[in-house]
């Protein structure tokens, strides 16, 4: 839905096309990832993943930061009405009341103190424990932010189809927080509704470089982020040398979920 309203306001219908006089709309192309795609969700189909992830949130600084959050996740379980144990769990509660405030209802009693900003905080956690290292951010962003990587390389050399003006990208909050974290510009929130990450490429003086733009909607326009160890103009070569460790190679292949853990 995200990217057909997007596809929507880029794509006007001439008035020749207009299907209907109360509907300013056309349809308009797109590809659909498979599961195991770009934008997909690691713990569904990639084992290497999930047998990383499970391994970090049993590790010993895992348990310390959940264990900082226990009298939240006790406030929790008992007002939610089920077990809440992990930053996951916070992020399902967050998701229902920010759905319901979206729709104009007031959150409950027992979440007025506690909702938007602890609530939330603690949700975002789990992107953190998603992205804890580099073997985590390989197998989950890394293969999106290579293909971008790959695709601005190839703007720069002029192998890309001259009429190729952009690559749209449309999937769930938990991408977007996790490219962030890929890129190590991601603070505690989690992505709202329309939440997009720009990454425009720039020729300055004969130099290609990205520029990284976020629109969390806590501002008008979106924000200019810049990557730590580079300016807001980031060559592509100094790029993949700050983010080479989240890079996945041939060797980080993602095995079926149906084998064996």
């Amino acid at each position: 839905m995200s990217l057909q309203l997007v596809l929507a306001s880029l794509f006007p219908p001439l008035p020749t096309d207009v299907i209907d006089d109360t509907l300013n709309w056309q349809p308009v192309s797109f590809n659909i990832e498979p599961g195991q795609g770009l934008i997909g969700l690691p713990k569904s189909y990639c084992i290497n993943y999930v047998n990383k992830y499970y391994s970090y949130v049993l590790s010993e600084e895992a348990q310390e930061i959940i264990a900082g959050y226990r009298d939240l996740y006790n406030q929790l379980t008992k007002d939610a009405g089920f077990d809440v144990n992990t930053p996951s769990d916070v992020g399902k509660i967050y998701a229902t009341l920010k759905s319901e405030e979206d729709y104009g209802f007031k959150p409950p009693q027992w979440a007025a103190e506690i909702y938007p900003k602890t609530i939330e905080e603690a949700a975002s956690v789990d992107y953190e424990f998603s992205t804890a290292n580099a073997d985590l951010k390989k197998l989950s962003a890394g293969f999106l932010l290579k293909k971008i990587l790959q695709d601005s390389v190839s703007k720069q050399n002029g192998t890309l189809p001259e009429e190729r003006k952009v690559f749209l990208y449309s999937a769930h909050e938990f991408n977007v927080a996790i490219m962030l974290r890929a890129l190590n510009v991601f603070y505690r929130h989690v992505p709202p509704f329309g939440a997009t990450i720009f990454f425009e490429i720039h020729n300055i003086k004969g130099q290609y470089g990205l520029k990284l733009f976020y629109q969390d909607y806590t501002a008008g326009r979106p924000r200019l982020l810049t990557i730590p160890g580079c300016a807001s103009f980031c060559p592509l070569e100094d790029l993949y040398e700050l983010v080479g460790e989240n890079l996945p190679t041939d060797a980080d292949v993602c095995s079926s979920t149906n084998e064996m853990m």
